[in-house]
């Protein structure tokens, strides 16, 4: 019980609703705490359901809806949660919330949860090189010639290329290596 003597958020702990008042402990309390004070149950139950309402205002504060999932769709889903995102299609929806049927390209069904569904937006790309998009944007951290200049020498050489170390986050951001890396000599 020693662990429930404080507790802040509801103010009145379960051996205060047992005995009406606080367990003594080996850290100084005032005798005022120790003397025994009725908490009626109207009392701590509006103390609890202001404390879980506030408890879930702080945690759906960012939450927000997945987008539906229909018969027919290209999904990823992944085959543990700790797998990559592999192709399918949804098959159907199950009688249980959030849960669907998928076919895999491999034609193996499985039943996935929503969570472990992702429905590819319009501008998801594959792979996420951006080697085109900064072509276009001509950034200033490399040009077209010095790209193709890397991408010869990569071809020559057994260096790894450096210019698929550019890599798109899936809002479009541009991951690029620090300049320092790029232009050293191999």
């Amino acid at each position: 019980m020693s662990h429930d003597i404080e507790n802040i958020v509801q103010s009145c702990t379960t051996s205060q609703l047992l005995m009406s008042r606080s367990l003594r402990t080996q850290l100084p309390t005032t005798k005022k705490i120790l003397k025994p004070k009725v908490v009626t149950f109207k009392e701590f139950s509006n103390k609890k359901k202001h404390s879980q309402e506030r408890q879930q205002y702080y945690f759906n504060k960012h939450a927000r809806a997945l987008p539906p999932v229909n018969k027919g769709d290209a999904i990823f889903y992944k085959k543990t949660p700790e797998a990559k995102w592999s192709p399918g299609i949804v098959i159907k929806k199950c009688e249980e919330p959030r849960s669907f049927i998928i076919e895999s390209l491999e034609g193996i069904k499985y039943r996935r949860n929503r969570q472990h569904i992702l429905k590819p937006s319009s501008s998801h790309r594959r792979d996420n090189t951006c080697k085109e998009d900064i072509i276009k944007e001509g950034s200033n951290a490399y040009n077209e010639n010095e790209i193709q200049e890397k991408e010869k020498e990569g071809s020559n050489n057994t260096s790894p290329n450096r210019l698929k170390e550019i890599k798109c986050t899936r809002y479009g951001r541009q991951i690029r290596p620090p300049k320092r890396f790029i232009n050293e000599s191999d």
